[in-house]
């Protein structure tokens, strides 16, 4: 009898053994996600962007939600994108099957970056005739570039940007503010010349049959004579 009852309580023992054992399978049987940003804190500068990474472990599909605690500092889009607006600090939370997860976003101004430029990149002058250069700032700013001529003989320029031609040729001008070189090609062609043409006699009278020679001066003397046509308003007198 003692060993039946013996037997009975190790079938016992096995059983609610085997019991638990299945009970504790089961409850293992759901996955347990855990999540998780790939940053929890960042500093952007204003203009500059972060996109936020969600993951979870083990792996799955994610729709999480995103705010912005102080959206005039830092949004954030509905996919995630951090957009810095102004300087300051503020927090996004992720909300992804009802966990939260925050990052800490700060925002601060960083220095500005300045664009140069001349006004013009390239000049044709004539000889005796200037043209100013400026450099222009993008955003505004107060300057004071130093210029310089690659050729003084062909094109001179004063330190206010004043460029003036001198002679016949090409050259560059250079101007230099803040650490950058800002160049201007110049080319100088000679000034037009203006003669003034002029007659020997301005009235004749002539006698029948007699002749007088008529010549045509040209100041200043050109390279070639020039050719003259003679007319007259009356070829019978």
């Amino acid at each position: 009898m003692r060993v039946r009852k013996g037997i009975i309580g190790v079938l016992m023992m096995a059983l609610c053994l085997a019991l638990g054992l299945g009970l504790a399978a089961c409850g293992g049987g759901a996955d347990k996600y855990t999540y998780a940003l790939d940053k929890t804190a960042v500093a952007l500068n204003v203009g500059a962007t972060h996109q936020i990474s969600v993951t979870a472990t083990p792996e799955k599909e994610l729709d999480p939600e995103y705010v912005s605690e102080n959206a005039a500092i830092a949004t954030v889009s509905d996919t995630g994108l951090v957009t810095a607006v102004a300087a300051g600090s503020t927090t996004v939370t992720v909300t992804v099957d009802e966990q939260q997860l925050t990052l800490a976003v700060t925002v601060t101004q960083g220095a500005t970056e300045y664009e140069y430029m001349l006004n013009k990149t390239s000049l044709e002058l004539v000889e005796g005739a200037s043209q100013k250069l400026v450099v222009l700032v993008n955003p505004e700013k107060q300057v004071a570039p130093t210029f310089e001529s690659a050729e003084p003989s062909i094109a001179s320029v004063a330190q206010d940007g004043t460029v003036t031609a001198e002679g016949a040729g090409t050259t560059t001008i250079t101007a230099k503010v803040d650490g950058k070189t800002l160049t201007c090609s110049v080319k100088v062609v000679p000034a037009p010349v203006e003669y003034e043409y002029s007659l020997n006699k301005e009235t004749l009278s002539l006698a029948l049959g007699e002749e007088e020679k008529l010549e045509v001066s040209v100041t200043p003397t050109p390279a070639e004579a020039p050719v003259v046509v003679w007319t007259s308003s009356n070829e019978e007198v």
